[in-house]
C-alpha cells in the first residue's frame, strides 16, 4: 500500500511539472521596437505579432523577433582609383524594416 502512495505522488508531481512547463512556454513577449513572427511548425504566419503580451501554442509554435527600428550596418571596402591607387573605404548603411514587410522579408 505504501508503494502505491509513492507511486501515486511521483505520477502526480510528472504531471505538475509538465503543466507547468506547458504554461511557462504558451506565452511570448514581444519587446517595443520589434514585430513577432510566429512560426508553427515551419509554416509561417501570414500576420506579424505586435508589441507587448500574447499567447502561442505550446511547444509546437515559436515567435521569431524582428527589430523595426533604424539600424547602422558597417561596410569595408578597397577600390582602385582610375590611376590603380588603392582607396580604402568604410561605408555605414542605415536601413529599416516597414512593419508592413516584416513577415515578408522574415
Amino acid at each position: 500500500m505504501r508503494a502505491q502512495t509513492i507511486a501515486k505522488l511521483v505520477g502526480v508531481a510528472i504531471v505538475i511539472f509538465v503543466v507547468i512547463i506547458a504554461a511557462s512556454t504558451s506565452s511570448y513577449v514581444v519587446q517595443p521596437g520589434d514585430r513577432g513572427v510566429e512560426v508553427t511548425l515551419g509554416k509561417v504566419s501570414p500576420v506579424f505579432k505586435p508589441e507587448g503580451f500574447g499567447y502561442k501554442t505550446p511547444f509546437i509554435a515559436t515567435i521569431v523577433p524582428v527589430t523595426i527600428r533604424q539600424q547602422t550596418r558597417e561596410v569595408q571596402a578597397a577600390c582602385y582609383s582610375s590611376d590603380l591607387q588603392q582607396v580604402n573605404m568604410d561605408l555605414r548603411v542605415l536601413y529599416r524594416i516597414p512593419e508592413a514587410s516584416v513577415v515578408q522579408i522574415y
